[in-house]
């Protein structure tokens, strides 16, 4: 049960970004038909999504300090599948709107929840292990949506072209949201009637007070105030970190299509992999190092770590913005994606050991919350902003770059020098 867990759970994050992304892939089909520019998908992709993602963390992280995670968690998925299929529905702007609200607080739910149930499972050293591997899942699901989304896209065009019409007279990017939104069910029920609900227990620190009493939000704030300079900067630098790794998924797809005139099914079949493997192999190398260069202090470990991985990480993100060959560009996108999922994927251990149990959810929220507001929410917003003022054929590769480097420049900038 201690393998199925992660692995159950790993498995619907990875589903939880098929569904988010499955927009970065359909971008120029949706706006053809919808007859949207930059800015608007950056909405969809960025602030619209994101603002909602975080007034529901919110109430869902109060539920998962204080009730049946499992039973919670079952429920936002079902939730964001649904939403998810509606997208597949939506006929103009507002409506495509809407359903991605929808998508965004089910899925609020999700990695607080996933979060709070591993740090009652497993020791310290083990955690930062299991951790790395659930962090893996956005790569996965990024790199999946790009090949069965562009595969699923290219078969509901040929089968388009051949009738002359799909069902309900839909076109295929709506097909495709409505494929990959109605496997949640199947994952809600999962999670519902095969996931235990662990006891809660304390994890290296000290209790505010009883296990079973309630943290007000003024303990909340006490203990942000307790390390104020180190929670203060290291939520500004990993959310710089969210910023780079946000671009690149939201609209790395649309900038190669635009530039080198690709399909979104050729797209799929070079970039989905190397997103994949890339993300895999950074979350993995990243807790690797952790562990080996953890002796006494597990959080000293994670910070050197991310010390030297954020300053690496620069120089792949330089390079991306000044090759002109597709295949190059793809390989160099992936260097950049192998180091910036290692680095993100142990940016959690040191909260989840510095916050007391019955506060972490709600801790993780408001750390979520601040990286979601200007990594995910900002970032692809100020792309699609940047990419309509230029408002050339080669704006949107200018864009993506220019915000992904100022983003890990002012990280590493940070963390280099941060000590918790």
């Amino acid at each position: 049960m201690r393998l199925y867990v992660p692995f159950l759970l790993t498995a619907c994050y990875v589903l939880s970004y098929m569904d988010r992304l499955a927009l970065s892939l359909l971008v120029e089909q949706v706006k053809e038909d919808l007859l949207l520019n930059d800015t608007q998908i950056g909405l969809l992709q960025g602030m619209g999504f994101t603002l909602f993602y975080i007034i529901a963390g919110f109430p869902l992280s109060r539920l998962i300090d204080h009730g049946n995670r499992k039973k919670i968690i079952s429920v936002c998925i079902s939730v964001w599948g649904t939403m998810t299929a509606l997208c597949g529905l939506a006929a103009s702007f507002v409506q495509l709107l809407l359903a991605r609200v929808g998508v965004a607080s089910g899925e609020a739910g999700l990695v607080p929840g996933a979060l709070s149930i591993f740090t009652d499972l497993y020791h310290e050293k083990k955690l930062v292990k299991v951790v790395s591997i659930f962090m893996m899942a956005p790569y996965i699901g990024s790199g999946l949506i790009l090949l069965l989304g562009g595969a699923l896209l290219n078969y509901f065009i040929s089968l388009d072209e051949s009738l002359g019409y799909l069902p309900g007279g839909l076109a295929p990017w709506q097909m495709v949201f409505i494929c990959v939104g109605l496997p949640g069910l199947v994952f809600s029920l999962l999670v519902w009637t095969t996931i235990p609900e662990p006891e809660r227990k304390e994890a290296g620190v000290a209790k505010i007070g009883p296990v079973e009493e309630r943290y007000k939000i003024s303990d909340l704030v006490d203990h942000f105030k307790s390390s104020l300079v180190f929670f203060g900067g290291y939520f500004v630098a990993i959310a710089c970190v969210a910023v780079t790794l946000n671009v690149i998924m939201a609209w790395t797809p649309a900038a190669l299509i635009r530039a080198y005139g690709v399909s979104e099914y050729e797209l799929g079949i070079v970039f989905g992999p190397v997103y994949i493997v890339s993300g895999i192999a950074g979350c993995l190398a990243a807790g690797y190092l952790t562990s080996m260069t953890a002796t006494s202090n597990i959080k000293d470990a994670v910070m050197k770590v991310m010390k030297y991985l954020s300053f690496v990480l620069i120089i792949p993100v330089c390079i991306s913005g000044l090759i002109q060959n597709l295949y190059f560009s793809i390989a160099m996108i992936g260097v950049v994606i192998f180091i910036a999922s290692g680095l993100f994927a142990i940016s959690i251990v040191p909260l989840q050991l510095m916050v007391p149990n019955r506060m972490r959810a709600q801790f993780f929220v408001v750390f979520s919350t601040f990286c979601s507001l200007i990594g995910a929410g900002g970032g692809p917003f100020l792309v699609g902003i940047v990419s309509d003022f230029i408002d050339s054929t080669s704006s949107l590769g200018i864009a993506l770059v220019t915000v992904s480097l100022a983003s890990t420049v002012v990280a590493s900038s940070i963390l280099w020098f941060l000590r918790p």
